[in-house]
């Protein structure tokens, strides 16, 4: 038996259409086929009074309704909930009096606001002794004030205590050593006076770490910057080490870097050959400059060094005055140091140059 297929297109209406009959939606199938449901997007009243665009198929009481909600609630405000759920606490931010403590804050209109809510910092509550709560006013008050009041009591270290803590007024005077603020001012191992009082160093026993800078002598010759309870750290002031080529670059506290030019230390008696950053491979000359000085006289320093600005005979007042003790010798020898412009009798310089001395630096001008 052949069974006819009907291919023209279906004139019934989709399945569970709910549409009047006069706009109902029609099955977009052949007429052999089964109908499709019905899920064209309409737009129906709910009992809440708003509309929603649901599948036709569905009862629209059956969808949960999305819009806000908008019913009044008892405090006035309107709910902030989606329509299909209960009405909620209200969570509009209003501005409310903690009556505990008087403070105001924003919080939500249905919350009671008490002492736990209050943001302030300090609380407003006077405490027995008629002073302020030192603490938050979330927190429970102090039981014990410790605000300093003026007071008159002699202590066992022999000050007279002039501040203490409130609770302690009646207190024994030997527990009130630690209030006495006289100042200490016990010269330390550093040299520096102590900058605590008697009671913070617990009447010299203990004292109060130095807060002043150090102000030593570094290795450089430079003045310590550290303060005085740390070690000393490395110089971080500018190198001020130079040669005839070049000024290094570096932090004193650092390695310089060698110099990789030619060592320009020669004479007509010896030469150095090595490079300038490393040590001289030749012994300074102790040979007599024979350079004459702008005056005409012989020069007073050694040949290959810098001729000292003074001579022996125009300048002879100034540059033969006692300083290391043979400067007036006829056969002295006398060097310039190019940093101070100092001029120096030689053999003095160096028995002062071997001298042994406490710290560990460079040795400056003894000038």
């Amino acid at each position: 038996m052949l069974l006819y297929i009907c291919e023209e297109p279906c004139a019934k209406s989709k399945v569970g259409c709910r549409q009047d009959p006069d706009e109902k939606h029609l099955c977009s199938r052949l007429c052999y086929q089964d109908c499709d449901e019905c899920l064209n997007k309409v737009s129906r009243q709910r009992s809440c009074g708003h509309r929603s665009k649901i599948p036709c198929s569905l009862d629209v009481e059956e969808v949960d309704c999305q819009k806000p909600c908008k019913l009044k609630l008892p405090c006035g405000h309107e709910c902030a909930n989606p329509c299909s759920k209960a009405c909620g606490p209200c969570k509009v931010k209003v501005e409310k009096t903690i009556l505990d403590c008087g403070h105001s804050l924003n919080i939500e209109c249905s919350v009671n606001p008490e002492r736990k809510h209050c943001i302030a910092r300090s609380c407003p509550r006077l405490l027995p002794c008629g002073h302020e709560c030192q603490k938050k006013c979330t927190d429970q008050c102090t039981d014990v004030c410790t605000k300093l009041v003026d007071c008159s009591i002699e202590s066992p270290c022999g000050h007279v205590i002039k501040k203490i803590e409130c609770h302690m007024k009646s207190t024994s005077p030997k527990l009130l050593l630690k209030y006495c603020s006289e100042p200490c001012n016990i010269m330390l191992k550093c040299k520096h006076k102590c900058s605590g009082t008697c009671g913070e160093c617990i009447q010299s026993r203990f004292h109060k770490r130095c807060a002043e800078k150090c102000a030593l002598p570094l290795v450089c010759n430079h003045e310590c910057l550290t303060p005085c309870r740390e070690s000393c750290k490395p110089c971080t002031r500018p190198c001020e080490m130079r040669c005839a080529h070049s000024k290094c670059q570096k932090k004193c506290g650092a390695p310089c870097t060698p110099c990789k030019q030619m060592c320009e230390r020669q004479c007509k008696h010896l030469k150095c050959t090595r490079r300038c950053g490393v040590i001289c491979d030749v012994e300074p000359c102790t040979q007599r400059c024979t350079k004459l000085l702008k005056c005409g006289h012989v020069c007073v320093g050694f040949c290959g060094d810098p001729c000292p600005p003074l001579c022996r005979i125009c300048d002879n007042e100034k540059l033969t005055e006692i300083f290391f003790g043979n400067e007036d010798e006829e056969d002295a020898v006398f060097v310039l140091l190019k940093d101070c412009g100092h001029v120096l009798e030689s053999t003095g310089l160096e028995s002062w140059m071997n001298e042994a001395q406490d710290l560990i630096q460079f040795k400056r001008c003894p000038k």
